[in-house]
């Protein structure tokens, strides 16, 4: 048996049972926190901190449940975001079509992290790291000139692309100004140096800090390699062959070192960003994934 027989390998769009819908922003939503993005569609929100180790002090919010019950009857989900990214961009596509928002409404007790550098950062007992905020003139111009009707509304398009891959058949442009008030979100340098030294060496492992101080942290000259192998939960991967960052044959080669993997998905039509804000993303990734979730 190779390494590949276990992997359910999907390879084009296919039609599901959640269908779409393009959710025309208004004004409440556009250049607003995770907080008013939850609120305005109807949601209770929850404002919750948690401090780290050294000293930052970061919000998770939470959506205790849906919009049509009083409580939740499934289990806690966190999310987390990737680089430059935040809480809002799990609840910014609307109800329909917003990952965070259809699991509170199927009853899961949602959480949204946060990481240091976004604006749900609070004053750091310590300063170990160097931060690269968010910028609200990012949000003040996305208003502006992202908008349906705006002539500069594609050269917005052209950014997107440029960002995460060419993906013509999933961009929501009506959704554009939300998306790009809430990003980039901000992030720590050290998160950026630590993902370049990835890059650099091939190597999937804690930080480099340096031989003495790796020493005096790690107890070795070199950082350790994380062992995937380790990982004991079931894992599901979706992969998108227009992503410009993850390529197949890196991802190839993480779903062959994972011990417990479920679900390995290759969808063609998708870039980066899509598999959480494309127009198909709720009937391509979010069915499946909830289909996954009642397994599990």
């Amino acid at each position: 048996m190779d390494d590949y027989t276990k992997l359910n390998v999907s390879l084009d769009i296919e039609d599901n049972s959640h269908k779409p819908t393009r959710q025309v922003p208004d004004d409440n939503e556009i250049s607003n926190t995770s907080r008013g993005l939850i609120e305005k569609n109807g949601y209770p929100f929850e404002n919750h901190t948690v401090q780290t180790e050294d000293g930052y002090i970061l919000e998770i919010h939470r959506i205790p449940h849906g919009r049509n019950s009083s409580r939740n009857t499934g289990p806690p989900v966190l999310f987390v975001p990737g680089y430059f990214c935040s809480s809002a961009d799990w609840v910014n596509m609307g109800p329909e079509n917003s990952l965070g928002f259809i699991l509170a409404d199927k009853g899961y007790d949602v959480w949204l992290a946060n990481y240091r550098g976004t604006r749900y950062i609070h004053t750091a007992l310590t300063q170990n790291y160097e931060l690269l905020g968010y910028n609200s003139n990012t949000a003040k111009l996305a208003a502006i000139f992202c908008q349906d009707g705006a002539i500069t509304q594609g050269l917005c398009v052209t950014l997107y692309y440029l960002a995460g891959g060419y993906s013509p058949s999933q961009i929501n442009k009506t959704r554009l100004p939300v998306i790009l008030t809430n990003i980039p979100a901000g992030s720590s340098i050290r998160q950026g140096q630590h993902f370049a030294q990835l890059i650099t060496t091939a190597k999937f492992q804690k930080y480099d800090y340096g031989r003495i101080k790796n020493l005096k942290i790690y107890g070795q000259p070199a950082p350790p390699q994380y062992d995937l192998s380790k990982i004991t939960a079931p894992l599901a991967i979706y992969v998108e062959d227009r992503d410009i960052y993850a390529k197949k044959k890196d991802t190839d080669k993480t779903a062959a070192e994972v011990s417990n993997l479920v679900v390995y998905r290759y969808i063609k039509g998708f870039s980066h960003a899509d598999v959480i804000w494309g127009i198909d993303a709720p009937s391509v990734v979010f069915n499946d994934i909830l289909e996954q979730m009642r397994q599990y």
